[in-house]
């Protein structure tokens, strides 16, 4: 069994929630193409509310063939219906209903964007994260500098750490990120990561293959290229090599369908190659 973990906004579907119609037929074959051979999981920054919200109803089918959602970076595990909460405490990572302790810590750092001028509607407190909103990129990785900055000074250093998705900043605890989700899922069977951003950087890294779509951000491919990582197209996929993440030349969700095209032909050898239908 293949896991194969998909980010959301600038992967899975564009920034702003939303699909290209017509790019969700490719994409539901594609899901069709490897059911019971591959397990796909939305690997996203987004919390429960946003899924039931913005995505469920407009996009039904899309939603309902993912294995599981990953959320708010891995702290929440969600299948549509009940959810497990993943925090650390201790030096060792739990699973619980709710964290109070975990809560209270985020609500103290919450305070800390308030003490900032930070207007309360751009910042919201989940389960096991926090969400800044912060749509303009450049703003953003200026935001997330200074942020990261006074988490490592503040009330819970070396605790808590910031990260940058497509449209937001997400505050989580250290220790918890999109591979370790995956990793946790796929109990050390094959996996695949595919994601656009900063915080995709984990689970692309550590999965056993890597993907991007071509509106990839280039603070993340000059990321993992200063890890030791080769970029290489799509076109190029060679199981065999490691230290190597291919790029799609398309982008978002016609990227993920053509990924998905890739990884049932060349990981899956015994199938029939994959074609849109």
């Amino acid at each position: 069994m293949i896991h194969i973990g998909i980010d959301g906004n600038g992967t899975l579907y564009k920034t702003d929630g939303t699909f290209d119609k017509k790019e969700i037929h490719p994409l539901l074959s594609a899901f069709r193409s490897l059911k019971g051979k591959a397990k796909l999981y939305h690997l996203t920054g987004r919390d429960i509310e946003y899924i039931e919200t913005r995505l469920r109803q407009p996009y039904p089918e899309v939603i309902g063939a993912l294995h599981y959602h990953l959320l708010e970076n891995g702290g929440v595990f969600y299948d549509g219906k009940d959810f497990r909460v993943l925090s650390i405490r201790d030096g060792k990572i739990i699973e619980t209903d709710c964290d109070s302790q975990l809560s209270h810590q985020l609500n103290r750092i919450f305070s800390l964007f308030e003490a900032r001028g930070i207007p309360r509607e751009h910042v919201k407190v989940r389960h096991t994260s926090i969400e800044y909103a912060v749509p303009d990129d450049n703003t953003r990785v200026k935001e997330l500098k200074s942020i990261s900055e006074w988490l490592e000074e503040d009330i819970f250093p070396r605790q808590f750490y910031a990260t940058m998705g497509a449209v937001a900043i997400y505050v989580n605890q250290i220790g918890i990120d999109k591979w370790m989700a995956l990793g946790k899922v796929s109990k050390g069977e094959t996996t695949c990561a595919i994601g656009d951003s900063m915080n995709d950087y984990d689970s692309i890294s550590q999965a056993t293959y890597g993907f991007l779509p071509g509106n990839a951000a280039l603070g993340l491919m000059d990321k993992l290229t200063a890890a030791g990582f080769s970029i290489r197209s799509l076109a190029e996929f060679n199981p065999n090599e490691r230290k190597v993440i291919y790029k799609s030349e398309s982008k978002c969700t016609a990227a993920v369908a053509e990924i998905l095209g890739c990884i049932r032909k060349h990981l899956l050898p015994n199938e029939t190659d994959f074609k849109h239908t």
